[in-house]
């Protein structure tokens, strides 16, 4: 019962909040215009991050838990949502966006005690355990990897929420099988406050647009929060699982991130360089509406999520998940590679 209250509650005050603030967004010009890539109906609110905030710290204050463990986690995801906010306000230098991103990664580090020290056996050579300057970098990558892969999927309605909502499902699910009590409530007010901004933000039938955006507010605080308990759930002293079952859960995120990160080097360009050539856009090309591009990336999403849960579970190893993961990947850049060469031979016959 304490489980459906916090959903509830979070989806309730996350509710209340955007729609309060949807107005005074449009007053303020806290809005995202179309042009250039952009290509919704008119101005829609920057508002998804600031709701999804409010309606998290506001759950947490029902719920009969602790706040000592998640000190750290409020402190970085506030952070986080005043970045975001500011950038979307007037958009930030890319330089201190990122330095005030590794800020949130010290926190979390530094005054949660969340980091990577374990990584799994991954090359058949034993567990290999990181030194507390090497860990400490390598999660500070990892969790700027994570916001941002979450950052970049946010460029369909709806579509980094779902994503968002399908791996907090899954850790849900592992935290819950594991009798996690704080963390599992914690997710639930997560998933609460993303359900809420679904309502505003997923491309309903016969809605013309969105309602509201997340804006970077958003995705970097999901991102965040994201970060948290993938890195935390896979560590002492909760350690439910392999890394690399965590790894799994974010794959397509992650997959797409790499695949533009990978395409925009192979060019000589900025990583963060903002461009239309990522899955959904593909998918979008390829003739699916918004919607199904949607369900499309949330069943691939779902699917490799369960992959990694499930071959873990019956004692897939370490390195066979890790060896496994880079062929999917693999499959996935070949998918990318012809689906966006299919495009292109289209449009070619459509010219002549």
């Amino acid at each position: 019962m304490q489980l459906l209250i916090s959903v509830a509650v979070a989806g309730f005050a996350t509710v209340v909040c955007m729609g309060l603030l949807r107005p005074l967004a449009l007053r303020l010009n806290l809005v995202d215009v179309p042009g250039g890539r952009k290509s919704h109906l008119g101005k829609i609110p920057l508002i998804g991050g600031i709701g999804m905030f409010v309606g998290f710290v506001f759950a947490l204050l029902f719920t009969p838990i602790s706040f000592e463990p998640f000190r750290a986690l409020f402190a970085g995801g506030a952070l986080m949502v005043f970045v975001g906010v500011l950038d979307d306000f007037n958009e930030m230098s890319p330089k201190l966006k990122f330095l005030l991103q590794i800020v949130a990664a010290l926190i979390m580090i530094q005054l949660g005690g969340v980091r990577l020290v374990a990584l799994g056996n991954l090359f058949y050579q034993g567990d290999i355990f990181l030194p507390y300057i090497l860990s400490v970098i390598v999660t500070v990558i990892a969790t700027l990897g994570v916001m941002n892969a979450v950052n970049m999927t946010d460029g369909s309605d709806g579509l980094a929420g779902s994503l968002s909502l399908v791996e907090f499902g899954l850790l849900f699910y592992l935290a819950f099988t594991s009798h996690l009590y704080s963390e599992v409530l914690v997710i639930c007010v997560m998933i609460g406050a993303l359900l809420a901004y679904l309502s505003f933000n997923f491309p309903v039938y016969g809605r013309a647009r969105a309602w509201a955006f997340m804006g970077d507010a958003g995705s970097l605080f999901i991102g965040f929060v994201l970060s948290w308990f993938l890195i935390s759930l896979s560590q002492e002293p909760l350690s439910i699982a392999s890394p690399m079952v965590f790894v799994w859960i974010v794959a397509i995120p992650l997959f797409d991130a790499t695949a533009a990160i990978l395409r925009r080097l192979m060019k000589r360009q900025s990583p963060m360089l903002p461009d239309a050539k990522h899955l959904h856009h593909l998918l979008l090309r390829l003739g699916c509406n918004r919607v199904m591009t949607v369900l499309i990336m949330g069943a691939l999403s779902f699917v490799m999520g369960v992959t990694g849960i499930m071959l873990h579970k019956i004692g897939f190893l370490d390195c066979w998940l890790f060896e496994f993961f880079i062929w999917t990947f693999v499959i996935y850049m070949l998918f990318i590679y012809l689906g966006w060469q299919s495009v292109e031979r289209r449009t070619s016959v459509k010219e002549r």
